[in-house]
């Protein structure tokens, strides 16, 4: 149960009440999106069912490495997450580093919406829904079955993750396109009625599968099909594992029905249930659950996972734990939308430097220093792209312009004096860096330092 970082109390009480020997029918892991609740799950299954049967897994037997890949018939799992959205990032990471982990991740990640439609516990939409993306959907929006539309995009995609792997990853889309032409017809000599089609590029097919059939609600029919299952004994061993992620987003009028599932549980079943949001639980089910709460990762534990797991450069791991909220879906969903690459703007990375000075944090401000002073970063850039964030603060103030709202950091507290001086010792700087070749970085270094003195003075002042 190592894998998952920061969530070690959550972990020993799982591992405990394995080594007791009484497992419990059904577990409730509570907490936060984006914090490790759905690896702590898989993990857990991984434990049980592993033939080593010490309380571990090993990642090698059938048992571990068919939950890995979403091929055990005896692991259930019912969920609307959006995977895919790690698995371009994981690849986009791997194509860089070239990290054996990474794409790994990317596959499995890819792996987990294929297994939505293969488990049959996701019907597609016979209507493509209003609230989805329009550039997503398969076929017209009004197509009384869209089934015949997605199987080409499914099959492509399935093709194309059995015979990528590391050593070809470069040529993703080269793969997937000669998958689609050999999918196409082999359904056109199927002779099906249909007119199908695959348009777009491995990833865009991924979310087309993705908007296609993963509903934003758990449905009642989903519902029906996990608790048949239930019924039937365990084909690969003597217990079950039944996943559903997203327990507080099921269809009104499941929690009742499946409080029965609860109260009176086949043999061989274990129920493992993944919640953000326990308060709009029915208290009849929590009672029926054993409840093991994940805590929001701390910001050291978030800079671990992004520059070890994602392996994101330390400047742009401290803008995604500032808007991560302890989840690290919040920091990567922050980095995507900013950016999509990845590539953030210095000025992000300084306006960061102000928040963490603000805010008193000193694993921040020790980080984004390091990372100014001993990154890739040059001097005239850094000194001139402060100097932009300065100015501009001060034109909006003066010229009674709308503030961006990157520079409201900048406290009222600091006078215009103040700033004048800051400003003429930028130039003094940057001129000193124009006349010399030399120890540029020594130049960066000592004025990083005096930003952090000249602002910590104002911050203590107004903000203790």
């Amino acid at each position: 149960m190592a894998k998952i970082i920061g969530q070690s109390t959550a972990l020993q009480i799982m591992s405990g009440i394995y080594k007791s020997g009484r497992l419990h029918h059904a577990y409730l892991f509570s907490g936060i999106d984006g914090i490790g609740k759905y690896e702590s799950a898989l993990n857990y299954a991984k434990v049980i069912l592993c033939e080593k049967n010490n309380g571990t897994y090993c990642d090698e037997c059938y048992h571990c490495v068919s939950i890995d890949s979403y091929k055990h018939p005896d692991v259930i799992i019912a969920g609307t997450d959006k995977r895919f959205v790690n698995a371009e990032l994981y690849y986009s990471q791997f194509l860089k580093t070239k990290a054996e982990h990474l794409f790994k991740e990317f596959y499995l990640a890819s792996r987990s919406i294929l297994y939505k439609l293969e488990s049959g516990l996701f019907p597609s939409y016979d209507n493509y829904p209003s609230g989805e993306p329009s550039e997503y959907m398969i076929g017209a929006k009004k197509d009384s079955s869209r089934d015949a539309l997605i199987e080409p995009y499914y099959l492509a995609v399935n093709k194309t993750l059995s015979e990528i792997n590391s050593s070809n990853a470069d040529s993703l889309e080269d793969i997937f396109k000669l998958k689609s032409k050999e999918v196409l017809e082999y359904i056109k000599k199927r002779g099906s009625k249909k007119r199908v089609s695959i348009e777009g590029d491995f990833f865009t097919s991924l979310r087309k599968l993705y908007y296609n059939i993963v509903h934003t609600v758990i449905p009642l029919d989903t519902v029906r099909k996990i608790i048949e299952i239930t019924y039937r004994k365990p084909s690969k061993g003597s217990r079950r594992i039944v996943i559903i992620e997203g327990l507080d987003l099921m269809d009104y009028k499941s929690p009742n029905i499946f409080l029965r599932t609860l109260e009176e549980p086949a043999d061989g079943n274990i129920f493992i249930l993944l919640t953000s949001n326990k308060k709009n639980l029915i208290k009849p089910l929590l009672s029926r659950v054993m409840d093991i709460s994940f805590m929001p990762l701390s910001d050291k534990t978030l800079n671990s996972i992004l520059t070890r797991r994602f392996r994101m450069s330390e400047d742009t791991a401290v803008l995604g734990v500032g808007h991560a909220g302890g989840s690290v879906s919040g920091a990567v969903n922050f980095l995507l939308d900013k950016k999509g690459n990845l590539g953030y703007s210095l000025d992000d990375i300084l306006v960061g430097f102000i928040k963490a000075m603000k805010t008193n944090d000193a694993s921040k401000i020790a980080t984004i220093m390091t990372s100014i002073c001993e990154g890739n970063y040059d001097a005239l850039y850094v000194l001139r792209t402060l100097s932009t964030i300065f100015s501009e603060y001060m034109r909006a103030k003066y010229l009674d312009e709308t503030r961006h709202s990157q520079y409201d950091v900048i406290p009222n507290s600091i006078d215009d004096a103040a700033i004048v001086w800051f400003l003429d010792e930028l130039d003094n700087n940057i001129k000193l860096v124009l006349s010399t070749n030399t120890q540029q970085k020594l130049i960066l270094r000592r004025f990083v330092t005096d930003t952090y003195v000249f602002f910590n003075k104002y911050f203590n002042r107004s903000y203790r």
